[in-house]
């Protein structure tokens, strides 16, 4: 029975009762509410940076959330990049750095992530400088990719695109038998890393009895 299975803890209600009065993640949508303003907190779109910053900062207050803070901060790099038009990006790392110190000091979870990309941009750009430089806990980054672009990379050295399959580059031949490929473990990698290494770098010829080979890469 239901009531057992919580006494025994096989079902575990996180011990926030019957009825949770909030639920515990919430999605706000944050592209509405900076485009349309929120007259519950009596707050006018933001015109800027700055302003846009002050109204996430107010509106992460105001999630519903069981916690009273939020999860889910939105995409920030969409999110901000209208609004860095005329900013140098000395000025916009500063400011970031600013508010992704403030995440971190009032969100106080570790589950609470943004989003960056698929799309690249001055803001998702300066994120990733600020998160380095401060390591912090608060927010985990989720960076979205689009699988048509990373399916399709350009070769530089020939100025030309080509589909490269990445995953086949890492996997065993297939045998006589036609069994599918297995993905290589570390060690194959290191060793397939070493040999192509070898062949790009090709050395002199070793005259017979010169005594052990080189050793390999540690592994």
């Amino acid at each position: 029975m239901p009531a057992d299975a919580l006494d025994k803890r096989i079902i575990c209600d996180m011990y926030e009762g019957n009825r949770p009065y909030t639920a515990r993640y919430v999605l706000p949508d944050y592209t509405l509410a900076m485009r349309q303003g929120s007259r519950h907190l009596e707050l006018d779109p933001p015109t800027d940076v700055d302003e846009a910053l002050s109204f996430l900062t107010i509106l992460y207050a105001h999630v519903p959330s069981v916690t009273t803070y939020p999860v889910y901060l939105g995409d920030l790099d969409a999110l901000l990049e209208p609004f860095v038009d005329g900013i140098d990006d000395d000025v916009l790392d500063r400011k970031l750095r600013l508010f992704w110190r403030q995440l971190d000091r009032l969100l106080p979870d570790a589950f609470v992530h943004t989003n960056v990309g698929p799309s690249d941009g001055r803001v998702v750009r300066s994120i990733l400088r600020v998160e380095r430089s401060l390591r912090q806990v608060v927010p985990n980054i989720t960076l979205k990719v689009d699988p048509a672009d990373h399916a399709r990379q350009p070769d530089r050295r020939r100025g030309a695109h080509r589909v490269r399959d990445r995953q086949a580059a890492f996997r065993e031949p297939p045998d006589d038998g036609g069994r599918p490929r297995r993905p290589l473990r570390r060690g194959q990698l290191l060793q397939l890393a070493e040999d192509r290494w070898r062949r790009a770098h090709p050395g002199p010829a070793e005259p017979q009895g010169a005594g052990p080979a080189a050793p390999r890469l540690a592994r």
